[in-house]
């Protein structure tokens, strides 16, 4: 992971130097498991590859859209584990992964629309991110003729319209320069890929001047944009750009799904559980005891039927914990299994209603009673 380049298979290797220079190192012990599954032959070089792929998409995706990245670090502890709880269900890895990340804040097409146009995106922390964008971009263009170019020397990130505007951008911008400069000087669509060299010829020079320079420059990411017939740089330019990068972004990262819709339902407080006709009280009204009586009662009910129950829960339920990263998130049962214990509201209704199902109990043979609800409440919604 720290160092690819000692990676003997050139495309993991190519695959984890981006992701590097994404600067996820959050990922990293979710990474090492999906390693770890992959040398095991639970999972093959095509879904780890696939994997390295899907995690750049929705890596790139979220820092256009400025998504916050300490998102990150409550989503990776887990990540695994929701996405082996998936495959207990019988989804191929592939889709597995693919329904987990839908459901962690994955920006769907019309965000990447609005947020390349409007996101301010350039900053010292993100240079080497805008330059794995724009010369992705750069390599995407010059797909099927053949080659693409590379510069020179280190890439540096050029605004089209400076950072310090001159007379001459202040002549032909007038009035508007303040509110361009404010709302897309550090945009994508203001935004090029040069070498330090260029970045110091380019410098505030006159838009027409750069536009020059550029339709000569060795990356079809400028000449062949900036040899178009473009009079002025203003807010329309701009936009105009956007869009275009826009279109080019989401043809390399297209959207590998559509994230679900919020779930609106209201979780509020349990009160009592009612299974097969035996009603028991939620004492201190949480659904985090409510999902810890549903497995105590299973246990004592249908014991013959849990070990079922564990396969069908997967990583839910282990004989120990040991070498787990966060021992707190698991609840020791009466017959001596973990069960993972930090959940939501909506975890752990769905906890129970597998559990019960799996020992074959149906939806109508138990139901939840909230506090101030109509009682029955049957079934539960997902």
């Amino acid at each position: 992971m720290l160092r690819p380049e000692n990676e003997q298979n050139k495309d993991i290797k190519e695959a984890l130097k981006r992701l590097n220079t994404l600067d996820i190192q959050t990922t990293y012990p979710f990474l090492l498991m999906a390693y770890d599954a992959y040398e095991s032959k639970q999972i093959s070089f095509d879904d780890l590859l696939h994997l390295f792929k899907v995690l750049e998409n929705y890596i790139v995706r979220r820092f256009v859209c400025s998504e916050p990245t300490n998102y990150l670090n409550k989503i990776f502890p887990t990540f695994w584990h929701d996405i082996t709880t998936e495959m207990t269900n019988e989804l191929p890895f592939k889709e597995a992964l693919t329904k987990v990340l839908l459901t962690k804040g994955y920006p769907p097409d019309r965000s990447i629309k609005q947020a390349i146009q409007t996101a301010k995106l350039y900053g010292n922390p993100s240079r080497q991110k805008l330059c794995l964008i724009l010369e992705t971009i750069n390599r995407h263009i010059s797909k099927g003729t053949g080659g693409f170019g590379v510069l020179d020397n280190e890439p540096t990130i050029e605004h089209i319209l400076p950072q310090t505007p001159s007379e001459d951008w202040k002549t032909l911008l007038g009035d508007k320069l303040e509110q361009t400069y404010q709302s897309y000087l550090h945009t994508l669509g203001n935004l090029t890929l040069v070498t330090q060299e260029w970045n110091s010829a380019l410098s505030n020079a006159p838009f027409l001047t750069k536009k020059e320079i550029l339709a000569n420059h060795a990356l079809k990411l400028n000449n062949e944009y900036f040899s178009q017939n473009i009079e002025q740089w203003n807010e329309e330019s701009i936009i105009e750009r956007a869009n275009f990068l826009t279109e080019k972004f989401l043809e390399i990262w297209s959207a590998i799904g559509e994230p679900p819709l919020i779930d609106t339902k209201s979780y509020g407080i349990p009160k009592v559980v009612t299974i097969c006709g035996e009603t028991i009280v939620v004492p201190d009204k949480t659904w985090l005891q409510l999902m810890k009586l549903t497995t105590e009662w299973v246990i004592k009910n249908r014991p013959q039927y849990f070990e079922k129950a564990r396969q069908i829960l997967g990583t839910y339920l282990y004989d120990n914990i040991e070498g787990k990263r966060y021992p707190k998130h698991w609840y020791q049962l009466s017959n001596g299994i973990w069960v993972l214990q930090n959940n939501s509201a909506k975890g752990h209704v769905s906890f129970c209603r597998r559990l019960l199902t799996a020992v074959g109990i149906s939806e109508s043979d138990w139901s939840i009673e909230e506090v101030g609800s109509t009682p029955p409440t049957i079934p539960v919604d997902t």
